[in-house]
């Protein structure tokens, strides 16, 4: 093979390793937000939302489990309990409570 044909070999397959990765950069637009969580003590407990280092996170939608995978009801969570809180963009999904039952109001 000449220099030329090397080259132009060398350009395609760059070209096909490199038009994957630019192919999901230009679609990158239509990804959804990746899930996020935020983790903390409650502070206050509302009907519809958590207090975390005073900010409030809307958990209305949101399914509430244990560490154990147990479901829970709003109304078993108290101040003071440990929890992860998990979002879809901006949207609370679940609400994990990492404490023991014993801060859970039974």
């Amino acid at each position: 093979m000449n220099l030329i044909s090397k080259s132009i070999r060398l350009i395609l397959i760059l070209s096909v390793f490199f038009a994957v990765p630019l192919q999901a950069i230009l679609n990158a637009s239509e990804i959804k937000h990746a899930p996020h969580m935020v983790m903390g003590t409650i502070e206050e407990v509302t009907y519809s939302s958590l207090r975390i280092d005073g900010k409030y996170y809307d958990i209305s939608h949101a399914v509430i489990l244990s560490v154990r995978g147990i479901q829970l009801t709003k109304d078993q969570l108290r101040a003071g309990g440990e929890v992860e809180i998990w979002f879809d963009g901006n949207e609370a999904t679940s609400v994990i409570v990492k404490n023991k039952h014993h801060n859970i109001k039974e």
